[in-house]
């Protein structure tokens, strides 16, 4: 009975349901008839020609003399009124500026650059000369080691100007890579007969007002490549760069680079965009290879195993650095990804060291060796110290890292100063008072790391020598096609993460914050923040 009476009132449950149905629903012919209305679609962003790019200005900058940089700001604000004959994209691979395409000899030592028909600013019918070019080589050389570009000069031999059109250029060494010492400004041949206030290029913008306190430049609409799509690049005289974001949020500046690592409390939807860029600038622990235990390729592996890299990068950069074992950053075309070894793995790490000797005898939580006495495994953590406290807060997590080990770490701080070469942590580091030192360095961005390997590597502070990495290093200088240039850069890298001559630990990132309104950035990345400045455009809807 109660089957029956349940199906009778599901029937009737169901009939109702349609009957409802029916009542509310359309005939097919009202089906038919009506319209589908589909929500308008957002019209995507258009670039506009115009519109004004506002930043601060560069410290010291001399508006007429591009030789005088100090400072990446500066690199990037003089790029945009001179070029060079070469250039690196992105990756860090040469592409061509004001040279239009050269080839070199047998030997890859002599090389001769056809020059593209680009004009100059005061000029249009005046063409940029291969004796423009001669003239900024031998500028520079009257700069000496003072100079940013020194090391540009340094690599070539001889230059000459065969005609108008035509430079050939005689390098120190041969091979590809040394064509990256070519990216230095080119000034006109008659620059030290202009007036002092002038400042005369090749490049996509043009001075057009300069104030006591500011600089306006103007687009170029004679350069040689897309005319840019913003008219106006203003730059404003800022105290600091925490002046200058502050400029920001009141609306003075619309474009700010900083190396701030509290950079997301300025991002805000549909008002400021917070992009994250590669820097060169990588920080890593020396090593003393005159400390007897850090000899030892095993400690020094340990030592990069027992160390919890991304705790470190989230904890201290905020996330605003990339975890790298080799000394060439992670972006470039010549970065080998099977060098990335060194992942935190404590165990691996006490595993080497025990086969070295270190234990903890005593069981104290410290690691010690028996011998004629017992020893500790102790180390002095030298730490490069200035105007940010991010490096000594990384410093001491270092320390807890390898305490958690069993290593006594004793972190001594020491003041730097890029002005004084007496300063106290040159000091220790020229006598080899240390046996790690954390620092931060920038290396070119054609694999050379010779500074760290060389004998008389500038960085080689610890002494360290091997003459298979030297060969390496050798043929990745020597190159003499891109095969080959990226075959002995991976073999290079490979054999560094084997060998450790330091340990590298992450590249740092700077972030650039600017108005949503500012559109075809594309991917950001130091030192020349305004590479691609023709494709970006204030846009309207």
């Amino acid at each position: 009975m109660k089957k029956t009476f349940l199906k009778t009132a599901l029937l009737c449950v169901l009939a109702c349901c349609m009957a409802a149905l029916g009542a509310c629903g359309t005939t097919e012919e009202q089906q038919q008839a009506a319209p589908i209305v589909l929500p308008t679609p957002t019209p995507a962003p258009q670039p506009i020609q115009g519109g004004e790019l506002r930043l601060p200005m560069p410290a010291n900058v001399q508006i007429n003399d591009p030789f005088n940089v100090t400072t990446e700001e500066m690199l990037g604000f003089y790029s945009l009124i001179y070029e060079s004959l070469i250039r690196l994209d992105n990756a860090g691979k040469i592409t061509a500026s004001l040279a239009e395409h050269w080839e070199s000899d047998t030997a890859g030592r002599v090389w001769t650059f056809k020059l593209r028909q680009a004009r100059w600013h005061d000029d249009a019918a005046e063409r940029l000369k291969a004796a423009d070019v001669v003239f900024s080589y031998e500028k520079i050389l009257s700069y000496g080691e003072a100079s940013y570009f020194a090391y540009s000069v340094s690599g070539i031999e001889s230059m000459e100007a065969v005609d108008d059109t035509t430079l050939r250029i005689t390098m120190k060494q041969a091979g590809i890579p040394s064509l990256f010492v070519l990216d230095f400004p080119v000034v006109r041949a008659d620059y030290d007969l202009m007036p002092g206030a002038r400042a005369i290029g090749t490049g996509p913008y043009k001075v057009d007002q300069i104030a006591n306190t500011s600089v306006s430049l103007i687009v170029n609409e004679n350069w040689w490549k897309q005319t840019p799509y913003i008219q106006r690049i203003s730059f404003f005289e800022r105290g600091s760069n925490d002046t200058a974001l502050a400029s920001y949020d009141a609306g003075q500046l619309n474009m700010v680079a900083t190396s701030n690592v509290a950079v997301g409390k300025y991002r805000a939807e549909g008002e400021t965009v917070v992009a994250d860029i590669m820097t060169d600038a990588v920080e890593l622990l020396l090593v003393n290879h005159r400390n007897t235990d850090l000899a030892d390729v095993r400690v020094r592996q340990a030592i990069a195993y027992a160390l919890d890299r991304s705790s470190i990068i989230t904890n201290v950069y905020m996330n605003r650095a990339q975890a790298c074992d080799v000394p060439i950053a992670p972006d470039a075309w010549l970065y080998e990804s099977k060098s990335k070894v060194y992942d935190y793995d404590p165990v691996m790490a006490a595993q080497l060291l025990t086969e070295t000797g270190w234990t903890d005898v005593d069981e104290d939580g410290v690691l010690d060796r028996e011998g004629a006495f017992t020893d500790t495994f102790s180390l002095r953590l030298l730490v490069c110290t200035g105007s940010e406290t991010v490096r000594s807060t990384a410093a001491d997590m270092i320390a807890e890292q390898l305490g958690a080990l069993g290593v006594v770490v004793d972190v001594v701080p020491a003041q730097y100063s890029l002005s004084d070469p007496n300063c106290e942590f040159l000091q220790r580091l020229n006598t080899g008072d240390y046996d790690l030192a954390l620092m931060g360095v920038r290396f070119g961005r054609n694999g050379d790391i010779g500074a760290l390997i060389n004998a008389t590597g500038k960085l080689n502070k610890g002494l360290y020598a091997d003459a298979a990495m030297e060969h390496l290093l050798s043929n990745l200088l020597r190159a003499g096609d891109e095969a080959a240039y990226v075959s002995a850069a991976f073999a290079l890298q490979l054999q560094f993460v084997e060998e450790l001559p330091c340990i590298v630990l992450y590249y740092r990132f700077n972030s650039v914050i600017h108005s949503a309104e500012l559109g075809g950035m594309g991917t950001l990345r130091e030192p020349y923040l305004f590479r691609d400045i023709e494709k970006w455009y204030m846009y309207t809807n």
